[in-house]
């Protein structure tokens, strides 16, 4: 028969033998990331140029709405399916900087029942030779669950641009 002490001894044996967590950061599995993830994984992904892995966190017919002020009062106003607007930058678009990063300020994140709405506060910039720009704003994303996991089925970019040559 076993005392207590043998049995506490047991128990902490049994504990200490489970699995422990890696000390290593896990990579992104989307298939069952958050919503907020899903959306900053999009944004770090874009900055490092990793358009593949962007193209992988959106829905079928994802769209992108932009809307910029460029230092004057009048907006900038875009919109196109994600795909296209990936397309064109990857072609034209920021790998031309020798700087871009982006500093998110504030993830906020709502779901419903028809998916979720997640809003990202960020400051961006970047540099290539004779230019600089500086943007801040907000991002929304809105999500929809698919067999995939959370994938972002309209993005939206409302932001204040400044440029300087």
């Amino acid at each position: 028969m076993i005392g207590k002490t043998g049995l506490w001894v047991l128990l902490c044996i049994m504990l200490t033998s489970c699995a422990m967590p890696s000390a290593k950061p896990a990579r992104l599995n989307a298939s069952n990331a958050k919503p907020e993830v899903i959306m900053e994984t999009f944004l770090r992904s874009f900055v490092a140029y990793d358009y593949e892995r962007c193209r992988s966190l959106l829905a079928d017919g994802a769209t992108i709405t932009i809307i910029r002020q460029d230092g004057t009062q009048e907006f900038e106003r875009s919109m196109q399916s994600a795909t296209d607007w990936l397309n064109t930058i990857e072609q034209s678009g920021v790998k031309g900087l020798d700087t871009f990063q982006i500093e998110i300020h504030d993830i906020t994140s709502q779901t419903h029942r028809h998916g979720a709405t997640v809003t990202v506060k960020f400051t961006a910039s970047g540099s290539a030779p004779g230019m600089a720009f500086a943007n801040s704003g907000f991002d929304t994303g809105n999500l929809i669950e698919t067999a995939e996991g959370w994938r972002i089925a309209h993005y939206s970019s409302f932001e204040s641009f400044s440029g300087s040559e």
